[in-house]
Parts: structure tokens; sequence; C-alpha cells
């Protein structure tokens, strides 16, 4: 925190956060003015020692573990012997079912990830500017969504979060990622760290797990995907060691649904208003990503199909995340949204008849692994994608 113990000026309600919340809101005050320490540390000696080399030396740690390393800063050596240290409380098995759990179900996750769980996360302007200074989300949004898309296939395999699988490679790596931003968002002009804290704080990365989370599975709910108790239980015990091997620290790390609800509810009590800049990310993703995708859901000679589409998407929206934050970040109003929680509820009824069959449940895992591959491979032919993370991206791509 600040020396003289203020927080950025863009938190609002802060002495209601810390009495409501108790040492959960303190720990989320105090935490806009704290990054990942020891990722920052590996990033700054980064730049001391050439990006390159300090570059080649993290992907040998990934790969062989930091043993493998010659002469390794004491940053990444510091970086490695926590994310090596599994917690008592990690269960792979667990992980791997929270995997099949996500996967049954990927259409709807699909679908609530752009249009409920980033939309949410961009009702904090000072959470998405770093976005908006990089630029990704408005030139790249689909681009940027494969991009996700490819962690999170990895994150849900089995086997995907254990020491040598791409799970928590890619995790890892985009723990480091966050740390570059930070450096160069820090470094930005137009970040006043007295308004808006330290780029990519603690708190905005523990709201990533609640976009992913509670957020994610709110709507996928009404979408007609139900999980039984027992299975959240394995969902968000998978998002609390993706949030360890993240960076985010004990204080603020959801350990399960109650968590991440308080962690969500603290975001909207705190963050400033939607401004211009929000929305422009909003209409990034709606007009250049959601809308396109659903249109060619239509017949191609269709009339309006391009209409038909937009109103669909803006009534998900609405749906999904209520139309106060859909007002805010401007979604025009659309009667669709009506019809989401009916059909919703005729889905669930469909899949309670299917899992009540002989491997029934089994089988949707199956069919939801597959169709995510078939759209992983249509989506990265359309926007002629190659690279799985940022950090790997060709120049004119990041």
């Amino acid at each position: 925190m600040s020396s003289a113990g203020v927080p950025p000026t863009h938190a609002r309600n802060v002495d209601e956060a810390v009495s409501r919340y108790g040492p959960l809101g303190r720990a989320w005050v105090d935490g806009l003015w704290q990054g990942d320490p020891l990722a920052d540390a590996f990033v700054s000696d980064a730049f001391e020692l050439g990006r390159s080399p300090a570059m080649r030396m993290f992907r040998a740690a990934i790969e062989g573990g930091i043993t493998s390393v010659d002469s390794p800063p004491e940053s990444l050596v510091a970086l490695f012997a926590e994310v090596d240290a599994v917690p008592a409380w990690v269960d792979f098995e667990q992980l791997d079912r929270a995997g099949d759990h996500l996967a049954r179900n990927g259409l709807q996750l699909g679908l609530v990830l752009a249009a409920a769980s980033l939309m949410v996360g961009y009702t904090n302007p000072a959470a998405a500017y770093p976005l908006i200074l990089t630029g990704r989300l408005v030139d790249h949004a689909g681009v940027r969504n494969l991009e996700v898309g490819d962690w999170l296939r990895e994150v849900t395999t089995h086997g995907g979060m254990r020491r040598d699988g791409l799970g928590f490679e890619r995790t890892v790596r985009v723990r480091v990622i966050h740390a570059m931003v930070r450096r160069h968002v820090a470094g930005r002009p137009e970040w006043n760290e007295a308004v808006l804290g330290i780029p990519v704080s603690q708190p905005y990365m523990a709201h990533t797990l609640s976009e992913f989370g509670v957020i994610a599975l709110d709507g996928m709910d009404l979408l007609g995907a139900r999980y039984t108790a027992s299975e959240l239980d394995d969902i968000y015990a998978l998002w609390r060691y993706v949030g360890h091997l993240s960076g985010v620290n004990d204080a603020l790390l959801p350990v399960d649904e109650s968590g991440q609800r308080s962690i969500q509810e603290l975001y909207q009590l705190t963050r400033p208003p939607v401004d211009d800049d929000s929305r422009a990310l909003v209409a990034g993703l709606v007009n250049d990503y959601l809308v396109p995708e659903v249109a060619e859901l239509f017949p191609a000679r269709m009339p309006a199909a391009r209409h038909v589409a937009t109103s669909s998407v803006n009534g998900l929206i609405r749906a999904v995340v209520g139309d106060d934050l859909a007002d805010e970040l401007g979604i025009e109003e659309s009667r669709l949204k009506h019809g989401v929680p009916m059909l919703g509820h005729l889905t669930a009824a469909t899949y309670a008849v299917t899992e009540r069959r002989p491997g029934g449940k089994a089988r949707r895992v199956e069919r939801g692994r597959a169709y995510r591959a078939e759209q992983e491979q249509r989506l990265r032919t359309k926007y002629a994608m190659e690279h799985d993370l940022v950090d790997a991206a060709p120049p004119d791509a990041r």
C-alpha cells in the first residue's frame, strides 16, 4: 500500500468494503497497491539480463525444472520454488473431474465467458484500462479470445495442471505475461498510479478467477448447464489452484463459491463507473467477435442476419449480466432476453434425460471436448492464428 495509507482514488466505498468484509475487504483495498512480487522481480531481472536470454531460461525452467537452468537469477529460482511446491489441499484427480464437468457443457461455457464474464470484468475501468492501453481487445478481439480458449482447454484437460501438464505451463506463462504488462503499463504516461493503483493488481487478479468461476457458472445455470454440489466443489478447487499458480496471494485467493462471490461483490462495490473506454472494449467484443460468430449460424442468404444476430447477442448479454450492468455497458435492449431462461429450462430437462441413461454423462463430456476442438480449429483457420499465448504471437498480433 502507498506510504500514506491512502487507497487509489478510483476505488469507491472503501470504508464500507472493510466494514462489511473484514480482513478480506482490507486485503482488497490494500491489494490495489500490490502486484505479484515474485513474477515482477523476475521480469525486472529479465530487462537487466536481456529479454530473450531471460525468457529462454524461463522456458527451460518450465520444461526441465529450475535445476536444468545454468546460473538462473535468484528471482527465477524464487518463482519456481513457489510454483513447484504443490499445496497440501491440491487433489489432481479432483481437478481432472472439474475439467470433465466444464467440458460437458462447453457450448454454454464458451457463450458465458464472452457474454457474461468479460462483460462483468469490463464494468471496472481501472481493471480494464491495461487492456485499453495494449489495444488487443479492441483490435484483436477474436485472437485474444482464442488465446484464452487455448489456455482454458489445457487447464481442463486430464493431467493438465500437473507439473508436466500444458495447463500448468500455460498458467505460469500467463503469470509472467501479466508481470510484463504490469511493468509496461506502469511506465506509460497515461497510467496515473495515484488514481489507478498498480496495473493488474492483486484484487483484479483474484476477480479473474470469479469470471471463470462463479460468474460463468451462474450464466451457465441460466442456460441450462446445471451442476451438483460436489461437481461445483471440484470446479472451485480447480480455480483455487489456478489462482495459486497465477500469483494471487492467500489473503485474496478464493477457496470456494462463497469466497468467489465475496470477491465479485467487492469488485462491484468498489469499482468506478463504467466509462467510454470500457464501452469501447465491449463494442469491440460484441461487434467484431460475438455478432459475426452468431451471424454465421444463420443461412448465408437470410435477410437481416446481422440484425438478428445483434439482437440475439444483446438479449443473451442482458439475460446473463442483468439490465443494470448492460445499461452501463451500452448494450442495446432486446426482447430476446426473456427467452433465455425458458430455453435454459428446456435445455436442462433435455440434459437430465440424457444423463439418466447409462454412460450418458460420459458421452456428453466426450462430445463437449470434440465440439471444443472442432470450434477451436475453425476459429484458428478463420483468424489465421498459429500461436498459443500472446508471448508467442507474431508482432502484428500482439
